[in-house]
């Protein structure tokens, strides 16, 4: 009834379904409106060529429907119709993206978003809309759609259709594809990798998606109402399936896509799978070695199908097997061994050993060992498939010698380096990539230099007879450091070949290349002097030592002067009427060397800077500075070491260079300078730093007086000033004297050296003795009267001073005569700071002290005693002693002599003087006593431990 309703129209679809609509409508009280019908009579297709094809053959019943959610928001429709006599036809209808619910189905069919004047029967040409329909071949009543997660099955007449909905931007069916049957099925049911199938005479088919082979088949009798659980897999699919009656139907869970139930009137057959994709991936990798296939078509397809298959795998061993199978059909069947490589190399040796397939891949034309293609068409595809086998080779070798560091096996190590090493030197002969192989040879030597056998790898670039500067970085990277350098130096002349061994040992750690730098560091800078330098500054924070390298630097300059002078001497015998260059003999100069004078001075400037105090760097650099035309460098080194003040070291010659506080030998260097007869000017800063102020004013009067009256001038000492004053005097006079200036010139230059001075430091009379025999006294009357007017000014100077002399002495003897006066008063009852006795009482001598503090001379005296040193202590014992004796031989101290009583009170005064110079409790021996403690029990004081026998 329901497919002759259909084939009526949508009119009778309208009609029939309002009492479904009302029931609906009393349920949910709201009116519910369709959102969108269709005609599919009267739909248009449009195809990619913009043409519109419109049905005119009337469609059957619906017998699927299949909604389902993509990306972007877009609804994908999948409808399918079927009945007797009307074809089998699949539609598919895709919306456009960023579509509510309404307006997304309205899209899917329209292109366009529902409105209220638009018809259900209203035909579309918009293009926007994906819509396609597919005739699939025979007629069959009820064409069943399954769907399970996001793949569906559509049984029709002679098979089954399937295909994956589109996951992408696409909004076209993808991975579809047919399955033939002979006979017809009732239903189809679909897991996610097998089609379930039941025909007319009864039988279960279990087919697999990929393959498209029954696996299993099992037959369903007829009778039974129980319910019958069953489980398939690879080796069975049904242990037990109760008979069911032949016209039945699959039910699916959604929620449980591998569990499938078949209903037959009252009964109901369980079916349900465990490990159902065990053996999928055998399925799929079958598929993908299938030459018929359309999965092999290019090599991106047929990876793609590979890299699905290893999806699929479960197992590490399982994904070993895919790898070995994956590498043989690139190898054999597609000829390209360089991706086989990469896949052989991953598979274990049990499925691929090395030894056979490392002979394969290098002996591909033997068919013992290897697989061969037969004879090649001509002789360049012969060099070429030649070539692609050896680069297959190489990239196996090395994926093998990666996977043998993980694995820590050394051996293997070095046999696969060794082996990689002669293919890549075996490559090098083929001249027109000779570059890139080269290149190709430093970055493995370069990248596996911790791998290879060191000893090993050496020699079999030695015996190859390879370029140094390809054995240099590998040497490097070894730890053959000496070995790098040699190379690099032997390989390259001139300036690129210290280039490179300045690169080797840049790149080297400074316990491993420190002596390869003292070694080749003359050779280094013959060639690249201030590259060279630069390595070396760059070095001495991490402990290259200058004075290691200082002999080389001083034969490189011994080597500098030699080829100097002997370019002067060409020149000169040029000079002297040779005709030609060649007649002058003379051995010819190296090429290979570079003269820079400036190269070495960078050097011991950048050590001095970073704080080397080696007193040779600094002697040598001063010697180089000397030996430049210009002294503005060595005057601003010596300026920075040596004050701009030394008059205070005094005027001795021999004073020692630490005494500065620079390493520099300011006696060598002063030596060195004056040898050179210029750069006066350092000679005279070298004079000042010996503290030679006079010598250093005697140089500098023959080369700048100026800069002899600013030292004279920076003069503290008055004597000193005034000698150094008169010396620039009798220069001044002795100059013009000799020169072709009169008499006058010379009055007048002696004057303004008397002006230059000051009127402190020397007067007309000290000047006198230089001028001439006779000079008028009208060019110098204002100094002798400036000169009157001092002595006068300094008379007066003088007599102030002596009555200020006078008042001071009469001070001093008032106060001398009130010390002698001096009384103390004391309390009748006051008692000992330290004994706490009466002192009136005590049989003792006492001392009171300004600050009101009485003391016992006993007390006083174990007190003051500790604080004295040993002689004064010793002193004190001998007073002692001395004043002892008297007293015992006299009988007391008025009995004494007058002699006696006067040497006993001498002796009594250096006793007082020594204990009681000043108050024990406020003088300077409470001062220095603040970081003694207290003594456990003093007198007076808090006793612990009494304290705790009372409690």
């Amino acid at each position: 009834e329901m497919s002759s309703v259909v084939h009526e129209g949508v009119d009778s679809i309208v009609g029939n379904a309002t009492p479904v609509t009302t029931a609906v409508t009393s349920a949910t009280s709201s009116s519910v409106v369709p959102v969108c019908l269709v005609d599919l009579n009267s739909v248009d297709f449009v195809h990619p060529n913009n043409s519109i094809t419109t049905c005119t053959t009337l469609v059957g019943a619906v017998t699927g429907l299949h909604v389902e959610r993509l990306t972007a928001g877009r609804i994908f429709i999948l409808l399918v119709t079927s009945g007797i006599h009307h074809p089998t036809r699949l539609y598919t209808f895709c919306s456009a993206p960023n579509n509510n619910n309404d307006s997304a189905y309205h899209s899917a069919f329209y292109g366009q978003p529902a409105s209220s004047t638009s018809s259900y029967n209203k035909k579309s040409t918009n293009a926007s809309n994906a819509q396609t329909i597919m005739e699939l071949p025979g007629s069959i009543s009820f064409a069943s759609l399954k769907v399970c997660q996001h793949v569906f099955a559509i049984s029709f007449g002679s098979g089954i259709y399937y295909g994956s909905f589109p996951t992408t931007q696409q909004s076209t069916l993808v991975d579809t594809g047919m399955i033939p049957s002979s006979t017809h099925s009732v239903d189809i049911a679909i897991t996610p990798h097998h089609i379930i199938m039941a025909n007319l005479e009864g039988t279960v088919s279990f087919i697999n998606r990929i393959s498209h082979k029954i696996i299993q088949q099992e037959h369903a009798g007829s009778g039974s109402s129980s319910i019958v659980s069953s489980t398939y897999s690879h080796n069975s699919a049904i242990s037990s399936l109760r008979e069911a009656l032949f016209h039945g139907e699959f039910l699916m869970d959604p929620r449980r896509p591998d569990q499938v139930w078949l209903r037959q009137s009252r009964s109901l057959l369980h079916i349900s799978s465990m490990n159902e994709d065990r053996n999928v991936w055998r399925y799929a990798l079958e598929r993908c070695l299938d030459p018929n296939s359309s999965e092999t078509t290019s090599i991106k397809v047929a990876e793609e199908s590979f890299e699905k298959v290893k999806l699929l795998c479960s197992t590490q061993a399982q994904k070993s097997v895919v790898g070995m199978v994956r590498g043989e059909y690139f190898l054999e069947a597609r000829r390209r061994p360089d991706i086989a490589a990469r896949y052989l190399s991953q598979a274990p040796s049990v499925l691929c050993p090395f030894s056979k397939t490392a002979l394969r891949l290098a002996l591909p034309s033997f068919k013992e060992v290897g697989v061969s293609y037969g004879e090649q068409n001509t002789e360049e595809e012969g060099e070429e498939s030649n070539a692609l086998f050896e680069n297959a080779l190489q990239s196996y070798l090395a994926d093998k010698l990666r996977l043998a560091i993980a694995a820590k096996d050394s051996v293997s190590c070095v046999m696969l380096g060794a082996w990689l090493t002669e293919l890549q030197l075996h490559s090098l002969n083929v001249p027109s990539a000779k570059t890139e192989k080269t290149d190709a040879l430093k970055s493995f030597l370069t990248t596996f230099a911790e791998t290879l056998d060191a000893q090993t790898t050496i020699s079999i670039l030695q015996s190859h007879d390879i370029n140094a500067n390809v054995c240099a970085p590998y040497a490097a990277a070894s730890g053959d450091i000496s070995a790098a350098v040699n190379a690099a130096l032997s390989g390259s002349e001139g300036k690129i070949g210290a280039l490179d061994a300045l690169r080797v040992l840049n790149d080297s750690p400074i316990e491993k290349s420190e002596p390869c730098y003292y070694k080749h560091a003359y050779l280094l800078l013959c060639r690249a002097p201030m590259q060279s330098c630069k390595c070396f500054l760059s070095r001495y924070s991490q402990g290259l030592l200058p004075t290691k390298l200082l002999p080389s630097l001083m034969a490189y300059e011994r080597r500098r002067s030699t080829e100097r002078e002997r370019l002067n001497v060409r020149g000169r015998g040029l000079k002297a009427g040779l005709s030609k260059e060649s007649d002058y003999i003379l051995p010819d100069a190296d090429s290979a060397f570079t003269d820079d004078e400036h190269a070495v001075i960078k050097y011991l400037e950048g050590v001095i800077k970073s704080g080397c105090r080696s007193v040779a760097i600094y002697n040598y650099l001063v010697l180089l500075y000397a030996s430049l035309e210009d002294e503005v460098p060595l005057f601003r080194f010596l300026s920075s070491l040596i004050p701009n003040a030394a008059s205070s070291r005094g005027n001795n010659p021999f004073i020692g260079n630490f005494d500065l506080g620079c390493p520099l030998d300011m006696s060598y260097a002063l030596r060195k300078i004056l040898k050179t007869g210029r750069h006066y000017r350092s000679a005279v800063k070298l004079y000042m730093g010996f503290g030679l102020r006079q010598q250093a004013v005697e140089l500098s009067l023959k080369v700048d007086p100026a800069l002899a009256r600013e030292l004279a001038r920076e003069s503290v000492g008055k004597d000193e000033r005034k000698r150094l004053w008169l010396m620039i005097a009798r220069n001044a006079a002795a100059e013009h004297e000799h020169g072709s200036e009169g008499k006058g010139n010379v009055v007048e230059k002696v004057v303004s050296v008397l002006k230059d001075c000051g009127p402190d430091v020397l007067s007309i009379e000290d000047v006198l003795p230089f001028l001439p025999d006779f000079a008028q006294i009208d060019q110098f009357k204002d100094e002798i009267c400036e000169a009157l007017t001092a002595y006068s000014s300094k008379i007066d100077q003088y007599l102030q001073e002596m009555s200020e002399c006078d008042q001071a002495c009469n001070a001093l003897r008032d106060e001398i005569a009130r010390l002698g006066k001096n009384e103390m008063q004391m309390r009748a009852d006051a008692r000992c700071a330290f004994s706490k006795k009466r002192v009136i009482e005590a049989d003792e001598p006492f001392y009171v002290f300004p600050s009101g503090y009485v003391v016992l001379e006993t007390p006083l005296k174990q007190e003051v005693l500790p604080y004295l040193n040993a002689k004064q202590r010793g002193r004190v014992e001998e007073i002692e002693v001395a004043m002892a004796s008297m007293r015992s031989k006299t009988k007391g101290v008025e009995t004494m002599s007058l002699e006696t009583r006067q040497l006993y009170d001498k002796l009594q005064a250096e006793l007082n003087g020594l204990i009681a110079a000043e108050c024990p409790l406020t003088g300077n021996i409470m001062i220095e006593s603040l970081d003694v403690g207290f003594s456990a029990v003093e007198d007076g004081g808090f006793d612990l431990e009494s304290f705790l026998k009372k409690q």
